[in-house]
């Protein structure tokens, strides 16, 4: 948009963008159908179909709500109030459970099967009111934990041992990694898995390692404080030859 002043010299523009706004059904025809092509015929742009495929779903204020009086408006609001005061309870008493339980998904690998399609299942479901990094925060999950822990990986198998040898061809450096490689699977404890070399973590064989791991420390405690008592140095020993000279002058 242009507007001339004075003798048309000088003109200034209006570069100002207006947002084109689109029907929410639109919106949810693209979602549930995946095809960003099927509202082409309707001028929505190609770029803002594929958006809507990725972007969260936002709320829709329907014509109930607007045609609500206040009185009607003010006892929905307190219908959710109450509702989610409701389920804010539940959920603190389940992640109460959950804790005394100890079930910790981000040490725990699920068995493949049902259990792994129920979650899988239930995350899905989920996507309608929480992102996917939301959905696995709740769960106690990192959205990055698979990336940060082969990034850990890879500085320990450099640093612990591929720096510590002599590089100078592509057959050692096979070698060492394939070493380190099995070494790490099936001689490694790891804290992160509560003891469990990788090995016994991915086929579910080290389920008690925890538990004698603990047994082991308070044993080791005790063992040391005896080893500790029985211990004895000049300086704990009585002195004989001072009793025997005391008991002389006597």
């Amino acid at each position: 948009m242009a507007s001339y002043s004075g003798d048309n010299r000088h003109m200034k523009t209006d570069n100002k963008r207006h947002q084109q706004r689109y029907d929410h059904r639109l919106r949810e025809l693209v979602r549930q159908s995946g095809n960003p092509d099927l509202v082409a015929h309707l001028g929505v742009p190609r770029s803002t179909a594929i958006s809507w495929l990725t972007d969260e779903a936002r709320p829709v204020v329907t014509g109930r709500i607007i045609d609500m009086g206040s009185c009607e408006l003010q006892a929905e609001i307190l219908t959710l109030r109450a509702r989610v005061q409701k389920l804010s309870a539940i959920i603190r008493l389940l992640r109460v459970l959950i804790r005394l339980l100890g079930i910790r998904l981000d040490q725990t690998r699920l068995p493949e099967g049902e259990a792994k399609a129920r979650l899988l299942g239930a995350i899905d479901r989920s996507k309608d009111t929480l992102s996917l990094k939301g959905a696995l925060k709740v769960l106690g999950l990192s959205f990055f934990r698979s990336n940060s822990m082969i990034e850990a990986w890879w500085r320990g198998l450099k640093h612990q041992w591929l720096y510590l040898n002599t590089l100078d061809t592509r057959a050692v450096v096979e070698r060492l990694v394939a070493f380190y490689v099995v070494e790490h699977n099936t001689k490694i404890p790891h804290s992160a898995f509560r003891g469990e070399i990788p090995e016994e973590m991915y086929t579910g064989q080290g389920a008690d390692v925890a538990e004698r791991l603990s047994m082991a420390k308070k044993q080791a405690r005790i063992d040391r404080i005896t080893v500790n008592q029985a211990q004895t140095c000049l300086i704990c020993q009585p002195d004989t030859h001072s009793q025997e000279f005391v008991g002389m002058v006597a």
